[in-house]
């Protein structure tokens, strides 16, 4: 039984309002979709609808205008093919978001799309979606639907145009009316979502709304700090710079920091993994020239707040791109700072934290020889960096061989049987145990790169005395609790957080704690084994001269679902405590390092204690 009277259904009001909610209701499905998929909360939910309403109400106004002054074939073609235009790019966008969210983590930006739309070799890679049977029938469903709305489009001017004419001047202003209010309802409803979200959440907020965010120069810096603490935060980190004391006169060592992407500590031989994943790293190790923190973890298991920790020595709660960063300290000092980056780090907000005292960036997306994943960019940049005349120099390296989107060379792939991780199927659909062969070719590339890195550096003089740090900035799931991957898909156990971390100096160096460590004591163990002092605002301490610390915390945003962890050692125990969720887990890493017993009914004071303490932590950040 129909509910709209049939006489209603064929005037030309109802086919346009009828046509306009299909087009509203559908938005609303697919962002409630993303939401569901991605995490992207209720509030970019609702944004987004508003903003199409707006969108349409827009649109239609200004078509009533062209039709009521000009109603002719030429104005109808027109207003029908802008129509189609903006539905056709609105179902591009959703697939692209739905294509880089699920690659990289991030909405389409038109910075992304200006970079990549050249480079169709490098997006095929990240489509690996549309080649499954699913991907297939749903590109095709998406076709029919565009070609039917294309189809009708004229007709949706046409009753726009006869709604006009038929039904009066009075009739008209009401419609015009209705419209324009709906308009003013939904932006009215537009700013007082963006007004009453919380400062800190602002900026992700729009980059997650796919209209907003496409218009973003690039990915929005993550929620670093709460915002009851921000400003002072702002303020803080260009305050102590000032007061650093310039050019100090120490021993102006050349320092060096590689960075594995998603490298795990357990699959390196010098942690005890049996398989010869690292050769050239375990030769250093064995002949006493590099050392390795036991138990070193990453902040948090995202490349952003893994970086930022490296490079600024703060958690979470205090992270933002104002941080006085351990590159901008060697910059005041005379040093070239050199970041020469595999995978694309513009896209991850972090030239935010670089800032602009560098004295030369590579970043992925500048290779003209090879894919923004491929390491041997790598030495494409480092042929543009002079030999070593005396300045002392900086020099980041970010790897990708290790990551999933990292392009795997023949000559590495030894374990056997291994699959290319790249396509975004083929990453959900291996099986564990190919999934890592996989991984540890990556890790074993990794290793090569290195290896060769230091040979590059080695011819132009870079080595020689240098302080060499090879640090992750996070771990990654192989499965081990059900999830793989990192960042978004990730979690706070210990496949995500252990990384190695790994320290070359000079044969006498002592270091009074190689036991424990996170990433904010990598930028403050650098300064101090320069004979500089640890600035004020950094929470990192220096492993050449502070015993291990009794706790350190831990984070990761799913978007507006904080996780946290507390790590702390008593006794000569490990114990890690966790939310995540909407659940709590305390575990004994002595006794259990795969996190398998949960202990918060069995440990209740200790979960108590940890409980509080991160109560207590939140309560000061929030």
């Amino acid at each position: 039984m129909n509910v709209v009277p049939a006489r209603l259904r064929e005037t030309p009001g109802w086919r346009l309002a009828a046509l306009v909610a299909v087009h509203v209701m559908v938005s609303a499905v697919l962002i409630g979709y993303f939401s569901y998929l991605f995490n992207y909360g209720k509030r970019v939910v609702v944004l987004h609808v508003l903003i199409v309403i707006a969108v349409l109400s827009a649109s239609t106004l200004t078509a009533a205008a062209l039709l009521r002054r000009r109603p002719t074939a030429a104005i109808e073609t027109l207003i029908s093919w802008a129509a189609a235009f903006w539905t056709v790019l609105l179902a591009m966008l959703y697939g692209a978001n739905f294509l880089s969210t699920a690659s990289w983590g991030h909405n389409i930006t038109i910075d992304l799309t200006a970079r990549y739309v050249t480079r169709p070799w490098v997006l095929i890679r990240y489509v690996g979606a549309a080649t499954t049977w699913t991907g297939v029938i749903a590109a095709v469903v998406v076709a029919l639907a565009l070609a039917a709305w294309l189809a009708r489009s004229r007709t949706v001017v046409r009753a726009l145009g006869s709604l006009i004419e038929s039904s009066g001047l009075a009739a008209s202003r009401a419609l015009k009316r209705a419209v324009a209010s709906a308009g003013v309802l939904s932006t009215g409803a537009i700013a007082l979502i963006i007004w009453t979200c919380p400062p800190a959440l602002r900026a992700d907020l729009l980059a997650r709304e796919p209209l907003v965010g496409f218009f973003e120069d690039e990915s929005s810096f993550h929620r670093f700090a709460m915002s009851r603490i921000a400003s002072e935060i702002q303020r803080e980190g260009p305050g102590v710079r000032a007061a650093y004391p310039k050019r100090q006169g120490s021993a102006a060592r050349n320092v060096i920091l590689i960075v594995p992407d998603s490298m795990r500590a357990d699959h390196l031989g010098i942690y005890g993994y049996p398989r010869q994943t690292s050769p050239f790293l375990d030769r250093l190790f064995q002949n006493g020239r590099l050392r390795a923190v036991n138990m070193a973890l990453a902040t948090c298991p995202s490349s952003e707040c893994g970086i930022a920790s490296l490079l600024t020595s703060k958690t979470f709660g205090n992270w933002l791109p104002e941080n006085f960063a351990l590159h901008e300290l060697l910059h005041d000092q005379g040093y070239r700072t050199n970041f020469i980056l595999a995978g694309d780090h513009r896209m991850l907000g972090l030239p935010k934290v670089y800032g602009k005292d560098v004295s030369f960036l590579f970043d992925g997306p500048m290779s003209k020889r090879f894919e923004p994943t491929d390491d041997r960019l790598l030495f494409e940049a480092l042929e543009q960096v002079p030999a070593f005349d005396g300045t002392p120099a900086f020099f980041y390296f970010h790897l990708m061989s290790s990551h999933v989107t990292g392009v795997l060379q023949t000559a590495a792939r030894v374990f056997k049987p291994d699959q290319d991780l790249t396509r975004v199927t083929g990453f959900f659909d291996v099986d564990q145990a190919t999934h890592v062969n996989t991984y540890d070719n990556g890790i074993r590339q990794a290793d090569a790169i290195i290896e060769q890195l230091w040979a590059a550096l080695d011819r132009k003089g870079y080595l020689d005395g240098a302080l060499v740090v090879i640090v992750a900035d996070h771990g990654e799931g192989l499965g081990e609790h059900g999830v793989r991957g990192h960042a978004y898909s990730g979690l706070l156990y210990q496949e995500f957080l252990r990384i190695p971390l790994l320290i070359v100096d000079e044969p006498d160096a002592r270091y009074a704690n190689l036991e424990r460590a996170t990433q904010i004591d990598v930028a403050p163990t650098i300064v101090d084994r320069l004979g500089l002092p640890i600035p004020s605002s950094w929470e990192g301490h220096s492993l050449a001269a502070t015993p291990p610390q009794s706790f350190s915390q831990h984070y990761l945003d799913l978007y507006e679902v904080p996780l946290y962890a507390v790590v702390y050692e008593s006794g000569g125990r490990l114990h890690k405590y966790i939310r995540q969720l909407g659940r709590e887990e305390l575990f004994d890493l002595t006794t259990d390092p795969s996190e398998q017993d949960n202990r918060m009914t069995k440990d209740v004071s200790l979960a108590d204690m940890l409980r509080g303490r991160l109560s207590t932590l939140l309560t000061s950040l929030e």
